[in-house]
């Protein structure tokens, strides 16, 4: 449907019909009207795309606003709230239909299994096996037994002195357990000095296999023992690993759990003086970190033999050790060194270590049976189980490609092994494997048209929990004046969700434009993208546009969202990250995308509304950044445009972080006046919803200005006030281009005789001392949102939450100078305060500010982290002198809660 008013009422229309008021006219349409198309409304909450009808009889319109209103209701059916309890990202979009044919190339893989169609299958005939490795041990984990987990750059020093006596003989033993990223190139050991490595320890390399490197200097110069070793040898149980060399004999072996597990004479290389000597990294502390855990971490100064190591493997040393004299040190890891960073030395030595990053003392057996270290008793135990037959499906026929023409039961060509616990361990090549490779088969589908999807706005509704959009609703206003080319005709149009009612219309403003729109046109698709794609340039590659050699600008409009909860930092909804974009190589627009929510005009909210978050807040439109192209760019010509984001840290997680992203490019005709001032919007005094913040008012007023002319706009006369009344003027300077804007406060005009439904209006005269050329945006009326008047005795009531969190509190009352007549800069937790406040008459700002932005609000997000730190919600109240309430203010508000107030009649 569609309703038209004449142009006289256009911008105030435009500003009350918009904003609140009512504003008519008669039903013929006049040359230069102002048309409202409405499209989806409350009355259906099913129907989000759908065909609409749109002027398209050759006006061009001045401006196109959107009306966008939300409402709570029980018909809603996204979930069984009356707003939608999350925060539900939306657009607004446009699919054109542009007349083309196209058709999908369809394709088949030749085999599927499982589901799947993998580029090649490794497959056994025979049947391969599920291996289960774990000790059985009666006694269980012995109590205050604990062992050191290494993760991330975690390591462990050893002092240079405690390895003095060692050169021809030496033994390296302890417990291991790998974590499930091994087999990866790191060190248990690595010691050395500045001619290089001396001793290293790989359990295992990369590819499984197990180094000990003793003797002589240099990486390749060292003696060196290797074994390829089973995967629950280096991780899903707990082993023993002693490695041992004896020079003088040329010996060097290794045992596991006890047992020689591998040999190799020859090795005669003495061991040189060790100035560095690192557990868990290589020898600089600079890599190689190792994953898993550690414990009872022995070196001795003799080569110990197998008799005396199996003995021993499972008790700590004692003074009847036939080698105690040849201890360097003992590390259990059983005792902390309370408040200090040192690895205590069980030793007679004292050769205690220093620890680096945050290795974590574990008690065994925390996380199961696979993390029990076997004590004297132990039995090594290793199950086995068939694995279960795979189903593959061969699709062998050209002609029908899609018709399976053969099953085959086989198994994966690989053992699986599994810790005691269950978990998956690695998988082990058999042999005999056989090679079934994947190729594709192609053809096109049926042909359909092309349609292309075009943002117009992106929303994110709020918190549905506790939220109350009134009996209306609550109204955003958006401007999509740009994107007239696509707002005419049969419009297919979606927009909306299911968690809330929509009244979604179109309001068209007849004129002429700032600039005529000639073109718009997507960049990159408007998608999801995840963050790793984006930055190592996945998606959203370079893009090479032919420019409208008849246009004369040219604009690219990103809208970005961030989502996810990726990394430390919750990635990328609460995380903000640079952006960029390149003209032809060369970087011309950097932004960061992040926005403040601590003013978010709907509240309260539930949820987590209060915080700032990656371009958007929850009950808002998501940001759209412009970037004029014109300065960089010549019409025809060719031009390539890369989109760039900062890159992620691989460590972290964070990559796994999304943003939601429309790339649009505008191609404009020449500005349509040389000298053009507007009034945009009027802010203050205003009854629109999203200006509610800063409304009602009791001093200054607040309009945005625009400049929508060619030339820099300088100066201009401001003239205000409500109608009827005396008129203020102000007189600003500045500078802003074209298209540029910025919001104005203006001193309080006379306010005398202010009620709920005055008009306010406010207009630009005189732009640079001239005459404007187009006149009809110059002036804006609003409807005023009813005062707020006190008594000249009233009180402040106030209860602080606790745990510190009433520091965040203050607040000030000042008059119509800025001058504080009240206020108090500090609160205590937990307490209820009553403070008493007499004024003259007058106009005055009540601000209570927390400067957390999270208000008086209880913390239930700790729910799960830290539940006896969740609190009680605070309260802020004004009271009449006798205690009765006079305005209840929330606790849920943010950063700030503000009262504009009179004391007797508003003047």
């Amino acid at each position: 449907m569609s309703r038209r008013f004449p142009i006289q009422a256009a911008l105030c229309f435009l500003l009350c019909g918009l904003m609140g008021c009512a504003a008519g006219g008669p039903a013929a349409a006049a040359s230069g009207d102002t048309l409202a198309v409405r499209t989806f409304t409350f009355d259906d909450i099913e129907t989000r795309r759908a065909t609409f009808g749109f002027p398209d009889d050759g006006r061009t319109w001045e401006r196109i606003l959107m009306r966008y209103t939300l409402k709570c209701d029980e018909a809603t059916v996204g979930d069984p709230h009356p707003c939608g309890e999350w925060d539900v990202t939306t657009h607004v979009t446009a699919h054109v239909h542009t007349g083309v044919t196209d058709s999908v190339l369809q394709t088949h893989p030749y085999f599927i299994v499982e589901g799947e169609s993998p580029p090649e299958l490794r497959y056994s005939a025979r049947p391969t096996f599920h291996r289960f490795t774990y000790w059985e041990d009666p006694d269980g984990p012995l109590p205050g037994d604990h062992y050191m987990r290494f993760s991330g750059t975690d390591r462990v020093t050893v002092p240079s002195s405690a390895v003095a006596t060692v050169d021809s003989s030496l033994t390296i033993e302890f417990w291991a357990k790998g974590a499930a990223s091994q087999p990866r190139n790191d060190h248990i050991v690595e010691a050395g000095n500045t001619g290089g490595r001396v001793i290293n320890i790989h359990l295992p390399w990369g590819t499984g296999t197990v180094y000990w490197d003793a003797g002589g200097r240099l990486s390749g110069a060292n003696n060196r023992l290797s074994k390829d070793a089973k995967p629950g040898e280096y991780k899903g149980r707990w082993n023993h690993w002693a490695f041992t060399k004896d020079s003088a004999k040329g010996e060097m072996r290794i045992y596991l759990n006890g047992e020689l597990w591998h040999e190799a004479g020859n090795m005669k290389k003495d061991i040189p003086a060790i100035d560095s000597f690192v557990i868990g990294a290589n020898l600089h502390g600079s890599g190689g970190w190792y994953e898993g855990g550690l414990d009872d971490f022995r070196v001795w100064d003799v080569a110990l033999d197998e008799e005396t190591i199996r003995a021993w493997r499972s008790s700590v040393v004692g003074a009847d050790h036939p080698f105690l004299e040849h201890l360097l040190l003992e590390y259990r890891f059983d005792n902390e060194d309370v408040g200090g960073s040192r690895i205590l030395d069980s030793s007679p030595r004292g050769n205690h270590g220093e620890r680096f990053g945050q290795p974590q003392r574990v008690p065994f057996g925390l996380i199961g049976r696979a993390d029990i270290r076997p004590g004297p008793r132990a039995i090594l135990r290793t199950d086995s189980i068939p694995a279960p037959r795979l189903s593959v499906q061969i699709f062998g026929d050209e002609a029908t490609p899609e018709s399976v023409t053969q099953v085959m039961d086989v198994w994966f060509a690989h053992d699986s092994w599994f810790d005691g616990d269950g978990n998956w361990l690695e998988d082990t090549p058999v042999k005999d494997a056989m090679v079934l490779e994947q190729y594709e088969r192609s053809w096109f589908g049926e042909p359909f048209e092309v349609v292309e999807k075009f943002e117009l706005a992106r929303f994110i509704t709020p918190y549905g929990l506790r939220l109350d959009l009134g009996e209306n609703g609550f109204t955003w206003v958006y401007d999509v004046t740009d994107y007239a080319p696509l707002l005419r005709g049969s419009v297919d149009l979606q927009a909306g969700n299911t968690f809330e009612l929509l009244d979604l219309e179109f309001v068209f403003v007849e004129g002429t434009p700032p600039r005529e729109v000639l073109d718009i046109r997507n960049l990159w698709p408007l998608a999801d993208y995840g963050y790793r794609e984006l930055a190592d340039d996945e998606v959203l590659e370079p893009v090479e546009i032919t420019l409208d050699p008849d246009a004369s600008g040219f604009r690219v409009r990103s809208c970005i969202s961030g989502h996810g909860h990726a990394g430390p930092d919750n990635c990328c909804e609460w995380d903000a990250k640079e952006h960029a974009l390149a003209v032809d190589g060369q970087e011309r627009f950097h932004w960061t995308v992040w926005r403040d929510c601590g003013m978010n005009p709907v509240h309260p909210q539930g949820g987590t509304w209060q915080f700032d978050r990656a371009g958007w807040c929850p009950g808002t439109f998501v940001d759209v950044y412009e970037h004029e192209l014109t300065p960089w760019v010549e019409a025809g010509e060719d031009v390539v445009l890369n989109y760039a984001i900062e890159s992620y840290d691989p460590e972290n997680g964070e990559a796994d972080g999304r943003f939601v992203m429309s790339h649009q490019l505008f191609s404009y005709g020449p500005p349509s006046f040389e000298l053009d001032a507007a009034v945009e919007d009027v802010v203050a005094p205003s009854s629109h919803g999203e200006h509610k913040r800063l409304n009602p008012v009791s001093g200054e007023a607040i309009v945005r200005i625009r400049n929508l002319g060619a030339a820099p706009l300088t100066e201009l006369t401001i003239r205000y006030g409500l109608e009827g009344g005396l008129m203020s003027s102000f007189a600003w300077k500045g500078e802003l281009a074209f298209l540029d804007s910025e919001a104005v406060t203006l001193p309080a005009p006379d306010w005398t005789g202010m009620r709920e439904g005055s008009r306010f209006f406010a207009e630009v005269v005189r732009p640079n001392g001239g005459r404007d050329e187009h006149p009809s945006n110059d002036r804006a009326v609003v409807t005023v949102a009813a005062p707020h008047v006190l008594p000249p005795e009233f009180l402040i009531h106030v209860e602080t939450p606790g745990f510190g969190r009433a520091a965040d509190n203050s607040y000030t009352i000042t008059d119509r100078d800025g001058r504080i007549v009240a206020g108090r800069d500090s609160f205590s937790d937990e307490t209820t305060y009553r403070d008493s406040i007499q004024l003259p008459p007058g106009a005055y700002t009540f601000e209570f500010l927390d400067s957390e932005e999270d208000g008086l609000i209880r913390h239930w997000w700790l729910r799960g982290s830290a539940p006896d730190s969740i609190g009680e919600n605070g309260a802020l109240e004004l009271l009449d002198a006798e205690g009765e309430l006079l305005m209840d203010l929330g606790y849920d508000f943010a950063e700030k809660r503000t009262v504009r107030f009179f004391v007797g009649d508003p003047h």
